[in-house]
């Protein structure tokens, strides 16, 4: 992917890459994950819901990703500070489909049946959410066990409101999208330059303010259709 950046740069192509900091390429707009903050807030989250002693399960996410690399250990680091006599065993295995078949649910079932006292899990990724509320479920640790997740969908909505994540962390994937195609609409009819980091927001999502972020998110969505809209009915006029 590197090369491929780099030839569309050395070409003059306005290119925006989300959820990567490649500061090592001129001319290539990034909207970084900020993965680092991220897993800090999982591991404070975690902390504060877990009591002193215990053991915290942490999916993994993809093993070659420098990004999830970087979430996990931030949210590692976090936890040892905040509560260092909890243990941290980290939960292997990536894929992206969800549900039982995904393997984070049969590793976490398998650790699970050696280890009593986990009282926390964290998921890494948006994929490991219902692998890992089917596994806390099916071996009857889920009400026992805080749950953090990660992205906010229908889904998560739906897992949040039921009781089954205790929170999640929302990295506003509309607002990264909406950004995106923005600086690159600046850059390309103004000459505008974008700042040289452009952050988005990450929010802690509970049961009790997730309709807020999902009624403001519908209300960003048929906005942006009735826009599209309009502008089709103008090019067909």
């Amino acid at each position: 992917m590197i090369n491929q950046l780099k030839r569309l740069a050395e070409e003059g192509i306005a290119t925006v890459v989300i959820d990567d900091d490649l500061k090592e390429l001129d001319g290539i707009f990034c909207i970084p994950p900020n993965e680092k903050t991220a897993g800090r807030i999982a591991g404070q989250l975690i902390s504060l819901m877990s009591p002193k002693q215990g053991t915290v399960l942490v999916t993994e996410g993809r093993e070659e990703s420098k990004i999830h690399k970087n979430k996990r250990n931030s949210f590692q680091v976090t936890v040892r500070q905040e509560n260092p006599e909890l243990k941290i065993k980290v939960v292997h295995g990536y894929s992206g489909s969800t549900g039982r078949g995904n393997p984070v649910y049969k590793n976490i079932v398998d650790i699970l049946s050696d280890t009593k006292d986990v009282t926390a899990v964290c998921a890494m990724t948006a994929f490991d959410n219902l692998p890992v509320v089917q596994a806390l479920e099916d071996t009857g640790c889920l009400e026992s066990v805080r749950v953090v997740g990660a992205d906010l969908n229908d889904e998560t909505e739906q897992l949040l409101l039921e009781g089954k994540l205790t929170a999640l962390i929302n990295q506003e994937p509309y607002g990264k999208g909406y950004k995106s195609l923005k600086i690159l609409t600046d850059f390309i009819l103004k000459k505008a330059q974008p700042e040289e980091r452009i952050d988005c927001a990450l929010d802690v999502v509970l049961k009790s303010n997730v309709k807020l972020y999902t009624s403001a998110l519908k209300k960003k969505l048929e906005s942006t259709e009735e826009r599209n809209n309009d502008q089709q009915n103008k090019n067909f006029n």
